[in-house]
Parts: structure tokens; sequence; C-alpha cells
């Protein structure tokens, strides 16, 4: 797979401010994957949920945020609107989708580049 062969040449810069609270990483980590997705949206327009996945992955590791790409299978498929979904992760917390999509989708397979 081209995309995970041209995330784990990335190189991780200094993670951004390693000196604060988690609460205070993890909600810079949320602003920064918002600022990211919108700017993907408005270059390339909508994108599957996988594809935008690895955007947000590399744009957030270029900024110092080590995350991971989960794929997960739907739990439960009547309320979810496809069996499968591809997410970014950063400590546990998913970014860039409503907090409830690692409940409604069980984890199947992860990308990340720390492996």
């Amino acid at each position: 797979m081209q995309a995970q062969q041209c995330l784990k040449r990335m190189q991780l810069t200094q993670a951004y401010e390693p000196h604060l609270s988690r609460p205070l990483r993890i909600l810079q980590a949320q602003k920064d994957t918002m600022v990211l997705k919108a700017w993907i949206h408005l270059i390339v327009g909508n994108r599957a949920c996988f594809a935008e996945s690895f955007a947000l992955c590399a744009g957030l590791h270029s900024l110092g945020f080590s995350c991971r790409i989960i794929v997960g299978y739907a739990r439960i498929e009547q309320f979810t609107l496809t069996p499968l979904h591809a997410w970014v992760e950063y400590e546990g917390v998913p970014l860039g989708n409503p907090l409830d999509v690692q409940y409604c989708y069980a984890e199947i397979h992860h990308y990340s580049l720390d492996t």
C-alpha cells in the first residue's frame, strides 16, 4: 500500500508542546485536526474516510502528533452509514470524528508509524 509506505518514511517532528498536560495536548490535536480537515476539503473536496484518515495522520505527524489510523467494523449496522469506517486516533481519542465512533465500530486493524 503506497499511502502506508509514504507515512512510514515521514519523520515525526518534535511533539507539539510536550510539557502540556494530556487534556491540553488532546485539545490542541483536535484543533489542528479541524484545521487540516478544512484544508483537505477545500483543496481536494470530500474523500472516503480511509483516504482522509491517511491525509490527516500525515498532517498531524508533520505537526508532531504521534497518532494512528484505526479501521473498524460496525458493531450494529443499523446505526452506522457503512459497515467499515476509518478514523485517526491520538492518545486513545478519535480526532475528526464524533467521540462515540470508537464504540460504534470494533477495531479490526490499525496503521501506525511508530511500529
